[in-house]
Formats: C-alpha cells, sequence, structure tokens
C-alpha cells in the first residue's frame, strides 16, 4: 500500500485558537489538494500550552474536531492533539480523525514533569494502535519519544506507522533528531513527526518535523520555520526491513521479562 503522508510544522499561538486555526485549516486545505491521505499537526495545535485557560479550552475541542472533519474528503485522515475533558479531568489527547469519524483517542502516557505538565493534566492509561485504510498506525505525544519500551509495544501490538505529536524545544532539537530516527531502526516503521516551532511564552520551540523510513532514511524534514512536508509512505518497506533484518523475530522476550 502506497498514500502521501503530510506534516503541518505551525507556530501555535498559546491560547489564541482562532489564529491557530486560520493558518493550520489553510495548510489542510492545501495538503488536500495534494492528495495527501494521511496529515499530521503538532502537539496542543489550536492552543498551545496556555494552563490557565485549559478548562475553557478543552470546552471548546469537540467543536474544532467537527471542523476539521468538515475539511476533509472520503479516505483523508488527520491527527492532531487537543486538550480534552472526561469528567473532573483534562487530557493532553491525540486524536485521529476522518471525515465522518473518531478513529482513535489516545491520552498522552508520560508528561513532562520539568515543565509541570504532570501539574496540568491527568495521566493516560493505555497505549493506542488503530487499524485505519492507510495501515496499522500507533500514536505518541512527544515526551512519549523518549520512552522505547511505549514505541516498541506499539509495534508489537502491529504498528507499521507511528505518529508523533509534539512540541519539542529548539533547546533539545538534537536529541529529538536522534530519537526520531532511533525509534525507526530499531521498530522497523515509519515515523511521522510534527513539530511546534516559533515561540511558547519564554520557550522557543525546535520546528525539525520528520518524515522516516523504517531503514531510518529521512524522507523529508523541516527547519524553523513554518512549513508544510510531504513524503510518500509505501508500506511494503515495513515487511521488506524486517525481512532483511529481523529483529522483531530475534527477540529474546523470555530474558527481558516481558
Amino acid at each position: 500500500m502506497r498514500y502521501k503522508a503530510g506534516i503541518i510544522q505551525l507556530a501555535i499561538k498559546r491560547g489564541e485558537i482562532e489564529v491557530n486555526k486560520q493558518v493550520a485549516f489553510e495548510k489542510i486545505k492545501q495538503l488536500v489538494k495534494e492528495n495527501t491521505q494521511l496529515i499530521i499537526l503538532p502537539e496542543l495545535w489550536a492552543t498551545g500550552f496556555a494552563y490557565k485557560e485549559l478548562p475553557a479550552l478543552a470546552n471548546l475541542t469537540p467543536e474544532l474536531i467537527k471542523e476539521i472533519q468538515g475539511l476533509l474528503p472520503e479516505g483523508v485522515v488527520v491527527a492532531c492533539t487537543l486538550p480534552q475533558q472526561e469528567g473532573r479531568h483534562i487530557y493532553n489527547t491525540a486524536f485521529l480523525v476522518s471525515n465522518k469519524d473518531i478513529l482513535a483517542r489516545y491520552q498522552k502516557l508520560h508528561l513532562f514533569s520539568p515543565m509541570q505538565e504532570d501539574k496540568h493534566f491527568a495521566k493516560g492509561r493505555r497505549w493506542v494502535v488503530v487499524s485505519t485504510p492507510l495501515g496499522q498506525i500507533g500514536l505518541l505525544i512527544c515526551y512519549d519519544l523518549r520512552f522505547p519500551e511505549l514505541a516498541r509495544r506499539l509495534v508489537l501490538e502491529g504498528a507499521e506507522v507511528l505518529i508523533v505529536c509534539a512540541a519539542w524545544p529548539q533547546m533539545r532539537i538534537e536529541h529529538w533528531q536522534i530519537l526520531l530516527r532511533a525509534r525507526a531502526i530499531e521498530n522497523q516503521v515509519f515515523i511521522l513527526a510534527a513539530n511546534a516551532c516559533g515561540q511558547q511564552g519564554r520557550l522557543k520551540m525546535g520546528g525539525h518535523s520528520a518524515i522516516i523510513s523504517p531503514w531510518g532514511e529521512v524522507l523529508a524534514k523541516a527547519g524553523k520555520e513554518e512549513t508544510v512536508l510531504m513524503a510518500e509512505i509505501d508500506l511494503e518497506k515495513v515487511e521488506e526491513a524486517r525481512r532483511s533484518i529481523p529483529c522483531l523475530q530475534d527477540r529474546r522476550s523470555e530474558v527481558y521479562h516481558e
């Protein structure tokens, strides 16, 4: 199976939903015109980390999801994260949506304590792999990338593509680039990683969104500015990599006590 994937790298304005929507929606429309079937937005693309306004912003999430769905023709899927209210808690949630359905919700498992994310969001409890017309897709959000056991679990559950929605800062952008390629190579999957750019409060975001093959090849890469990336995803490359170097088959799970 082959299809075109696209990444939207945004300079997110913290708390300014209408401004962020205008830019993001125009870029979604652009990618749709280019026959892109899988589109990824950065972490908290519409709101940024506006902690003080989270309850009010989370109330707007259902309508934002509907607006995205209204932009999509049949066969196009968008991955994005937004604050989600569930009972008394607010989660940093990744949504995978088509024009008619919410295909998956993933509540971020690893909250970045150095920036007090764990003080404002509740921790998710479950990893997510979802079967779609575009293959088996696993979802990660930003800090999750530093936990190889999560990416490996998604792959053991069938993931062929790992999506990473992120707000990764410039000061640690080398870590981002190394970890993206490492996760692709060690798991023999496609990595589609959308990062924020620009300034959020005092923190400068790093950009450098990327699409990486199961062999670790960088198929498309952004710089520091707002941009759109596109690359072809050929799921046969996943099987090819795993046949050539059978890492998953040669694992010693009885030794690792999994």
